[in-house]
C-alpha cells in the first residue's frame, strides 16, 4: 500500500492543488478610474460658495483617497496616469 502524505495524491506523490483548474473570470468592461470619479467630483465641489463646507467635502478625498489610488501597483512604484 502506497505511502499516504498530507496534501499529495496518495500514488503520485504530487501536491493535490496542481490539478486544480481555476475557473475563467469574464472579462470586465473599462470603466472610469477612480482618480478622474475623484477629480471630477473635487471639481464640481469648487462651485460651493461656502468654503468650509467645500473643505469639509473635498479634504477626505484629496488628502487620504486619491493617495491611496495613486499608484496601480501595489509597490507603488508606478503612478497612474495616462497609459501609453
Amino acid at each position: 500500500m502506497a505511502k499516504q502524505h498530507e496534501g499529495t495524491h496518495t500514488e503520485l506523490g504530487q501536491a493535490w492543488w496542481q490539478d486544480y483548474q481555476a475557473p475563467a473570470l469574464p472579462q470586465l468592461a473599462q470603466g472610469p478610474t477612480f482618480h478622474r470619479v475623484a477629480s471630477e467630483y473635487v471639481n464640481n465641489q469648487q462651485r460651493r460658495s461656502n468654503a468650509s463646507t467645500r473643505n469639509a467635502d473635498t479634504s477626505p478625498v484629496v488628502k487620504h483617497l486619491l493617495p491611496f489610488f495613486a499608484y496601480r501597483d501595489a509597490g507603488r512604484s508606478e503612478p497612474q496616469g495616462p497609459r501609453a
